[in-house]
């Protein structure tokens, strides 16, 4: 998304997922929970794989819990990411729009890398720093 939008998912998702209809929200949430059943599969396929140094039948139960889990991750991930794409895709335009930038057509990398800079709060933050500097004493020679 980033590269093609300019939107930095990390800090502009939660404004997107505020906008997402509940159809959306619960498809995402799904693939969520099945990125998270992935995960604990891996914890007991390690959990079933330490018990094998002691008890070989344990060793291959945990292999297999493991490939398993390595099977459903990747495919949990991959169809949460195309989901989040998909979500901006979708609802980017209405981001921007809400955000108060105009987008008459469709989201473009400028809009979107304008939509980043207002969610980072990059406008915001420099003039802190600048005014923070202000405030402290110069180090002396």
């Amino acid at each position: 998304m980033h590269r093609g939008y300019g939107i930095d998912l990390a800090t502009g998702w939660p404004r997107l997922w505020l906008l997402l209809p509940d159809e959306a929200r619960s498809e995402l949430a799904a693939a969520q929970d099945r990125c998270g059943a992935a995960a604990r599969l891996v914890g007991w396929g390690l959990l079933y794989a330490v018990l094998g140094a002691f008890w070989w039948p344990a060793l291959v139960v945990g292999l297999l819990a493991l490939l398993a889990a390595r099977y459903s991750a990747r495919l949990a991930v991959a169809v949460y990411a195309d989901l989040a794409e998909a979500a901006v895709d979708l609802y980017g335009r209405d981001l921007a729009l809400r955000l108060g930038l105009p987008c008459p057509d469709r989201l473009t990398r400028e809009i979107g890398e304008q939509v980043t800079a207002i969610v980072r709060k990059d406008d915001v933050v420099p003039r802190a720093r600048r005014a923070g500097s202000a405030d402290r004493p110069s180090p002396r020679p």
